[in-house]
């Protein structure tokens, strides 16, 4: 499993890792968009969430007035359908990425699961061990 921070931070070095590792099929650049566009999503979810808060406040104040906020509901109705499509696509994305705001799973395995933790448990040079020769 990969930091996305760490990809988004510094994707040269991770990919120098990851041919270290010998991985060198995984599109970084890939998911650096699809993490920006998930995270964009996020930001327009969330300006929507706050606006359809606010017209419901709005309405609330309408029939407390005796007004008539029909128009105000639908477009309440189409906002709330808005950010229903954006978080359906946010989970989208999240499952392609790797299930996971901050961990992306590589699906490209080795044929052994002990090849594959040896493989991706870290991202830095092997470690050297001292043994000492009799």
């Amino acid at each position: 499993m990969l930091d996305l921070n760490l990809i988004r931070a510094n994707p040269a070095e991770v990919s120098r890792g990851l041919a270290r590792k010998g991985v060198s099929s995984l599109d970084l650049g890939a998911v650096v968009a699809l993490d920006e566009e998930r995270r964009d999503n996020i930001a327009r979810a969330e300006a929507l969430k706050s606006r359809r808060n606010q017209m419901s406040k709005i309405i609330g104040d309408m029939r407390k007035q005796g007004g008539n906020p029909r128009q105000l509901q639908g477009e309440l109705r189409q906002e709330g359908e808005a950010i229903a499509a954006l978080d359906e696509r946010i989970t989208g994305i999240e499952a392609e990425i790797g299930g996971g705001r901050r961990l992306l799973d590589l699906r490209q395995r080795p044929t052994t699961n002990w090849a594959w933790r040896l493989a991706f448990s870290t991202l830095s040079a092997p470690r050297k061990f001292q043994v000492p020769v009799s």
